[in-house]
């Protein structure tokens, strides 16, 4: 208890010492624990079932890009073929604007409906509440339910046996056979509903032939697999199965089919027609490093301060050895101190994640504070707290117990542990990582600037959007377009949300007929004047006729230089060429994209005005004429730059998450280059004043204090310039459109550095050096 208490009081004498280490072990430990979380919970995506491992998800690689969709039949026709597949399932997500149903009399919608055969609950065990999916499944007309869809739909009342019918198709109702748990969001596959591909409705979408189609590839195909020795022979009778049923699209997208492993599916390549959450794998492993900088930054202070106090317990060290301390005794309270700063470090730092849970309400974040108030993990971050605290105590213990005892009793200085080379190294390596964060940071925000205001070819500014199946689309449009605030109206199917079609057609010219690849999209007369695309050649649509028109790049990939009558793709004419458009992302390039007129599901309305009240009144008339042509459910109404954004939507977390921790390892960068600062200056106060009293000017002195640390900063920024360049390359590589690593970013990070170095230092400095030098020299 002695012990303890003196541990306390030496800590009560060095109040400065004492926050700053806290602070710096807080922030530190707070940093790392929210990332650790982060990092769990991204590794636990598709780990969900227990035999995840075993199920595989099968893509195609092709000249389109990689497919995630294939035939509908190719999974019967492989469980029926291999004796190594246990059972293999289809899953379709197209309704992912929701779908309209009447229960009870009262009108819902629909989201997040999939379809799938009776396996696809055998492969995927979920937690059945009652009734039994799979045999829902089996049923034409069964419906499988989350809880949390029942509730919402049929309120307390049991839910099995009820009916739903679909406003597609309201000949027939459907049953709710079967209710599962609710899905996390952050499941690798989010549903909230499901029906059979042997429903009506899944039918009247492919046609009655559809589950014998090889030429639609509509649906995502699971295979769990007895024995992964055999993945190599699954795949070879996908190839040949592929082969021999549709030999035009498997040699002419030169197809090449791969396993991908359930669990691996959230950090794989994103392919096309994407129903899956997806991660990045590279932006764990930065943030992990970035943890491990933090913690290190953190380590690194609390080492040096510690030491730089060993300056002033000296004289206490030889006052306990000469009655009788031994040095193990020394280095225990050295260590006892340290163990003791590190678990006050760990409680102040869940105080502080717990106060931030409470303030800030994000929901994505929910899973990652579940996994940092978790008892496993809290437990080992405690434990990992100690062991800090230990190392971090012996390291200063054995240097400061090993000190000459008549040297201590004198009084005299002792340099600070491995001498000045090994303190300023240590600092320089902090202000590399500031610089390094610095630069990263810059060069990050710079590039999803550049992504979000980039010229993509057409204007979503002013842009909505919503599902628009119903038959009186010209009743629609005709109320629509007699509100002032509407501009324009388009029935399309292209919403800027990267889902797209990709076709293979025969292109007529010169009398010559070739096959040629490109992205489909359906659009009326209106599309063009309402995206504000540019046309550059030929004409836009005629009202009802059978036309397309192609973009710059399809024209000049298929050397098309002008409009001829002759030249037809699909047996329709091409009437124009338009400017390059981005219909995807900007990681993806611009594809050739036709434009074949139509009407598609969705309405893209243009209001008149970015003005807050106008667009709501917008929003407001757009209901209203909904309701004019349609009874029901109000439209779901998007805009069409939040669809472009949400593309982004892992960059932008990524870009916040860094710029946070990069003002956190700056921050306890500063700090401990203030706690060091502050013992330097202290332990050179005497020759400051002599300086003084030998006609040293102010100017001098500062120069003189403040040129160690000059030096090191330059030596940070040569080392971490090179660093930062390779390191945001790669990272740029990702974006097919990018901004450029300019050098003026690189300057910045040093000026920036350097004056927060200066300012920290100086301040000190300026104390020190208009200090009275009587008052350093009056015990002398």
């Amino acid at each position: 208890m002695y012990h303890l208490k003196s541990i306390f009081r030496s800590l009560n004498r060095n109040k400065i010492n004492l926050i700053i280490n806290l602070l710096g072990l807080t922030l530190g430990l707070a940093s790392v624990m929210m990332i650790s979380a982060y990092i769990l919970s991204e590794l636990k995506v598709g780990k969900e079932f227990k035999n995840a491992s075993s199920i595989y998800h099968v893509e195609l690689e092709s000249t389109q890009g990689l497919l995630s969709v294939v035939p509908f039949p190719l999974a019967n026709h492989l469980k029926n073929s291999l004796a190594t597949i246990k059972e293999a399932s289809v899953m379709e997500n197209s309704d992912l604007y929701g779908t309209k149903i009447t229960a009870s009399e009262n009108e819902y919608q629909l989201k997040n409906l999939i379809s799938v055969n009776e396996s696809f609950f055998e492969i995927f065990p979920y937690k059945t509440i009652s009734g039994n999916p799979q045999e829902a499944m089996a049923n034409p007309y069964g419906i499988v339910l989350t809880l949390s869809e029942a509730k919402r739909i049929f309120g307390t009342e049991n839910p099995i046996g009820k009916t739903i019918v679909f406003k597609e198709q309201s000949v027939q109702p459907y049953t709710i056979d079967a209710v599962i748990e609710d899905i996390p969001k952050g499941h690798l596959n989010y549903f909230q509903s499901a029906k059979s591909t042997d429903s009506p409705l899944f039918k009247s979408r492919y046609g009655e032939g559809y589950n014998e189609s090889w030429n639609n590839f509509n649906v995502n195909c699971f295979l769990e697999i007895v024995s992964l020795d055999n993945i190599e022979e699954v795949v070879s009778t996908i190839n040949l199965t592929l082969k021999e049923k549709n030999p035009g699209v498997f040699d002419g997208w030169k197809m090449k089919a791969k396993l991908v492993s359930y669990d691996d599916i959230y950090f794989s390549e994103v392919p096309l027609y994407n129903p899956f959450k997806k991660g990045n794998f590279k932006f764990v492993v930065t943030f992990f490093i970035v943890a491990l900088i933090v913690l290190f930054i953190a380590i690194i202070n609390f080492i040096n301060l510690t030491n730089a106090q060993g300056l002033n317990k000296v004289k206490e060290m030889g006052v306990r050895k000469v009655n009788g301390s031994s040095r193990v005794g020394l280095i225990n309270r050295f260590v006892s101190e340290s163990i003791l700063l590190n678990i006050f470090s760990f409680i102040i730092a869940v105080i502080l994640i717990f106060l931030v849970r409470e303030t800030v309400n994000i929901s994505e974040l929910e899973p990652v504070f579940e996994i940092v108030f978790s008892f496993p993990f809290l437990l080992i971050v405690l434990i990992v707290s100690i062991v800090t605290g230990i190392v971090t105590g012996i390291f200063p213990g054995f240097h400061l117990t090993g000190i000459n005892l008549l040297k201590a009793l004198k009084g005299e200085k002792h340099s600070i542990t491995g001498g000045k080379f090994s303190k300023m190294s240590l600092i320089s390596f902090q202000f590399v990582i500031s610089i390094l964060l610095i630069i990263s940071v810059v060069t990050i925000n710079r590039q999803m600037n550049f992504i979000l205001h980039k010229d993509i070819g057409f204007k979503a500014n002013n842009l909505v959007y919503f599902n628009c199946t119903t038959d009186n689309q010209s009743v629609l449009r005709d109320v629509l377009s007699s509100h002032t605030s509407i501009d324009n109206i388009t029935y399309t199917d292209f919403t800027a949300r990267g889902v797209l079609n990709r076709r293979d057609r025969t292109l007529k010219k010169d009398g010559k007929s070739t096959n040629v690849k490109f992205v489909q999209i359906v659009g009326d007369e209106r599309f063009l004047e309402t995206m504000e695309i540019k046309l550059l050649a030929g004409r836009n649509f005629h009202k009802s006729e059978m036309a397309i028109i192609i973009n710059e790049t399809a024209a000049n990939l298929w050397g098309i230089d002008d409009i001829d009558d002759n030249i037809m793709l699909d047996n329709r004419n091409i009437v124009g060429i338009v400017k390059d458009f981005n219909t995807e992302s900007l990681h993806r390039n611009v594809e050739p994209v036709v434009i074949t007129q139509g009407t598609g599901q969705y309405c893209v309305a243009k209001i008149s005005s970015s003005n807050a009240e106008k667009v709501l009144s917008a929003i407001d008339n757009i209901k209203l004429s909904w309701n004019e042509a349609e009874s029901g459910l109000p439209p779901d109404i998007t805009f069409m730059d939040e669809s472009i954004n949400n593309m982004y939507k892992k960059e932008t977390h990524f870009q916040m998450v860094l710029n946070v921790f990069a003002v956190l390892a700056i921050f306890i960068s500063v700090i401990g280059l203030f706690g060091i600062s502050l013992y330097l200056i202290t332990a050179r106060i005497k020759e400051i004043g002599i300086r003084k009293v030998n006609g040293a000017k102010v100017f001098e002195i500062l120069a003189m204090l403040n040129r160690d640390f000059i030096k090191w900063i330059a030596i940070a920024f040569v080392i971490a310039c090179p660093i930062a360049y390779y390191s945001m390359n790669k990272w740029l590589e990702n974006f097919a459109y990018k901004t450029s690593l300019s050098a003026w970013v690189f300057v910045l990070a040093g000026v920036l550095a350097l004056g927060i170095a200066l300012l920290t230092v100086s301040w000190q400095s300026w104390k020190a050096a208009t200090r009275n030098p009587v008052e350093a020299l009056k015990y002398e």
